[in-house]
């Protein structure tokens, strides 16, 4: 998979994989809706070892006992790996939760007019009919990715490639005055 591809199963899907399974960075695997965030399946037969890159978001059940699998930094799998050895890199979550959120770096927290949150994130509650493309769709002009998400009501974390409060402060305003009619309330990512 390539750098920024989104992938998105829209029904319980199985792909059987022989030699090869390897992802770049910000990738996203996401359900379609009505859709259980594990019903992608992936059988890999193989010994190659399988990388998925960092700073991405999936959302399947990997089965791969012959393989050693590599999840790269900062990456978000809600699902479930079975493999002859995991390597897990720092910042990554992996989890089988119905609902799944990265921490924010820390290192990015910022205070404005007495208020902490961090910088790069914003938190997004869309409407129940929103589905993961329109998510996507939605963040996509922005750089944004979706690095967390909870199916009830629909609140989505998602990093946008900011560094300043202005920058962050305009993403959010171009958000909330798009006329997008799926978005109810836009963020910024608040911490104590």
């Amino acid at each position: 998979m390539k750098e920024s591809s989104v992938i998105i199963f829209a029904t319980t899907t199985v792909l059987n994989i022989k030699s090869e399974l390897k992802a770049q960075q910000k990738i996203s695997i996401l359900p379609g809706q009505n859709v259980k965030f594990d019903d992608l399946r992936i059988n890999f037969q193989d010994k190659k070892p399988i990388e998925f890159g960092k700073n991405s978001f999936f959302n399947f059940k990997l089965l791969a006992p012959k393989a050693e699998v590599h999840v790269g930094e900062a990456t978000t799998l809600r699902g479930q790996i079975l493999a002859k050895k995991i390597k897990i890199e720092k910042v990554s979550v992996l989890g089988k939760e119905e609902f799944l959120v990265k921490d924010g770096d820390s290192e990015k927290i910022v205070e404005d007019q007495g208020l902490k949150f961090i910088v790069n994130e914003i938190i997004i509650l869309f409407a129940e009919e929103a589905t993961s493309i329109d998510v996507q769709n939605t963040v996509f002009p922005f750089g944004g990715s979706i690095i967390g998400i909870i199916p009830q009501p629909k609140i989505y974390k998602i990093e946008v490639q900011t560094t300043t409060v202005s920058e962050l402060n305009n993403i959010i305003f171009q958000l909330r005055n798009s006329g997008n009619p799926l978005i109810i309330a836009v963020t910024q990512n608040f911490v104590e």
